[in-house]
């Protein structure tokens, strides 16, 4: 797992523009389960292809709520099927893993210790309307440069 407050440039061997994807996990993955993502992202990412085109893809799992798969498609961007591809295998593996995706409206935050978590949208609301200090981690960013940023901010 990727610890936020290291220096170490999140998926380093893949360049800042990148296409990424972030998927918040309901419930906090353990360090096999995280292992066996990643370990099982690694062998996909070895024969990844989109329209007979080479993808160079690497994951990452945040703290232990959130993963980063990230692609980059010399001279090109990566096809609607080659997308697809990477999201079966997800989904593969954590049912594999016995973990599952949190919903699609969860908020992702990182509190005061750099440590991540997934809230509700009534959760978020509360710790906004509390004034809590936490840093919301967008799901939407699509680039991986824009993705180290916002983690490194």
């Amino acid at each position: 797992m990727t610890d936020t407050t290291t220096a170490a440039p999140l998926l380093a061997a893949l360049p800042d523009d990148a296409r990424v994807w972030l998927y918040a996990t309901a419930a906090p993955l353990s360090d096999a389960s995280a292992d066996a993502i990643a370990t099982g992202l690694g062998a996909f990412f070895t024969g990844w292809k989109s329209h007979g085109r080479t993808v160079r893809g690497a994951a990452e799992v945040i703290g232990d709520r959130l993963i980063a798969v990230a692609a980059s498609v010399d001279g090109g961007d990566i096809s609607g099927c080659g997308i697809d591809q990477h999201v079966r295998v997800l989904d593969t593996l954590l049912a594999d893993t016995g973990a599952a995706l949190a919903d699609a409206l969860a908020f992702v935050y990182r509190d005061a210790g750099g440590a991540v978590h997934v809230a509700t949208r009534a959760e978020a609301r509360r710790m906004r309307e509390a004034g809590a200090g936490v840093a919301v981690i967008r799901r939407d960013v699509t680039r991986l440069g824009d993705l180290r940023g916002a983690l490194a901010g």
